[in-house]
């Protein structure tokens, strides 16, 4: 795709879709990838020039875990699949897993361990361990600042299923935080159980993405190779749309109808979180949604958002929130010495400064 062939006005496309989605927004959702037109409006843009004949995606879209997916798809030539088809087999893998690990539906598998004593074992689906393993394989390696029991620090502050008005107290931050750590959680292929009755697992940072791979994966089973599947700005782009990678574009944290950055992806994906979306004001200051699992404090650092491009959805999803709670200088060190594709967008007094990983300087639209 040559530059030319972008000279359209970007905002005011932009500012379409953010009016579209962002009024459904779930209170818990992460900082939002802008994709443009869900790969249809570029496609087509580009294809109209190159050729007569134009073929456009097809798409299809809901609602689930509190935010809204869509798919948008190229269908393959050989293997004929109706839409209603395709539609019917992602709604019920998305409700699996919402089933699963969303801690917002009573009868859930998540919700159903949260409720049972320390030391009895709970028989787990194949998924839920799946999901479970890497959370607590990722909190290992980031000493605890991805943790999935973090969930009674999240309630406490008024950002998980249930509300809390105020702020905890001091006393009440460390009471909760003897209930908090990715330790007391032990798992097999089959079971989970935890040391503690009131260990609250909490799977909300990585399910969204776990989905987006169990789609995108569903469709290339399917021979469906060219295909994008976002939800809820959790993005896989797979094959290409008419030999040109996807194109995503990646919101500015300030001013929420520009762009940041635009990235290419094929065969990868991108995930971006950032405290800026949800947070509430109280008379001592903003209070955002990530809570350091360690302390348990809300978040208080200058990242304003952290973005990273991995094979796995799932994983980009998790490293966003761990170097988010990280903070600035232990998050770099971190991305170089595991070589992540990351960019770090970060207050610099009144202004702000990006960082970005040689990684993911080689995904960068420079059109």
């Amino acid at each position: 795709m040559t530059t030319q062939k972008l000279s359209f006005s970007l905002t005011p496309f932009l500012k379409i879709m953010m009016e579209k989605f962002t009024k459904k927004r779930h209170p818990g959702k992460k900082l939002f990838l802008i994709l443009f037109s869900i790969g249809s409006f570029l496609w087509l843009l580009s294809n109209t020039q190159e050729s007569g004949k134009k073929l456009s995606p097809l798409i299809i879209r809901g609602s689930t875990m509190g935010t809204y997916f869509i798919v948008t798809y190229f269908p393959n030539q050989g293997k004929k699949i109706k839409i209603e088809n395709l539609n019917e087999m992602i709604t019920k893998d998305l409700e699996k897993v919402n089933q699963q690990m969303s801690t917002y539906i009573d009868d859930s598998e998540i919700s159903q361990f949260n409720r049972i004593e320390k030391n009895k074992d709970f028989r787990i689906s194949p998924w839920f361990y799946e999901v479970t393993k890497f959370s607590l394989e990722l909190s290992n390696k980031t000493s605890g600042s991805f943790d999935p029991t973090v969930g009674p620090l999240v309630n406490k502050w008024g950002f998980g299923p249930k509300k809390n008005q105020l702020p905890p107290t001091a006393q009440e931050i460390q009471k909760t935080l003897s209930q908090v750590g990715y330790e007391k959680i032990k798992l097999t292929e089959k079971t989970i159980k935890k040391s503690h009755s009131k260990v609250y697992l909490d799977l909300s940072s990585v399910a969204k993405g776990f989905a987006v791979d169990i789609i995108s994966e569903k469709l290339n089973s399917l021979g469906i190779s060219n295909h994008l599947v976002e939800i809820g700005g959790e993005i896989r782009a797979s094959g290409d749309k008419n030999g040109s990678p996807w194109l995503i574009g990646i919101e500015d944290p300030n001013l929420t109808e520009n762009l940041q950055q635009l990235v290419f992806l094929k065969n990868s994906s991108i995930a971006t979180s950032g405290p800026y979306r949800n947070y509430f004001e109280t008379e001592n200051g903003k209070i955002t949604h990530t809570i350091d699992p360690k302390t348990g404090k809300a978040l208080i650092n200058n990242i304003l958002s952290v973005s990273i491009i991995d094979k796995k959805c799932m994983k980009a999803d998790a490293l966003a929130t761990a170097l988010l709670v990280m903070g600035e200088n232990k998050a770099i060190q971190y991305t170089k010495d595991n070589q992540i594709a990351a960019m770090l967008i970060i207050e610099n007094g009144t202004n702000k400064k990006t960082f970005m990983t040689e990684k993911f300087k080689q995904a960068i639209f420079r059109g």
